[in-house]
C-alpha cells in the first residue's frame, strides 16, 4: 500500500464535539457505550488485556452517517 491511502480516525471526544455541532445532544459516555454495543456503525470498541476499552472511530464513516441523517435547511 502506498502513501496515497490514509485512514482518518478521531477519538470519542472529537466525535462528541462533531455530533454536538450538528445538533445531536449526546455525551462521550453515551457514545462510548453505544460504540461498545454496536449501535454506531462508524466505530469499534476493543477490550484490552488490562480491562480497558479502546475506540476506533473512522472519520469518513462518521461523515457518511451524519449525511444520511442530516436535515437540510
Amino acid at each position: 500500500m502506498g502513501s496515497e491511502i490514509q485512514i482518518e480516525m478521531m477519538n470519542v471526544q472529537q466525535l462528541s464535539m462533531m455530533l454536538r455541532a450538528c445538533g445531536m445532544k449526546v455525551s462521550e459516555a453515551v457514545l462510548s457505550s453505544g460504540i461498545e454495543q454496536g449501535v454506531y456503525p462508524f466505530a469499534h470498541c476493543i477490550h484490552t488485556d488490562g480491562g480497558g476499552r479502546r475506540f476506533e472511530v473512522f472519520t469518513r464513516l462518521v461523515h457518511e452517517w451524519i449525511d444520511e441523517r442530516a436535515t437540510r435547511r
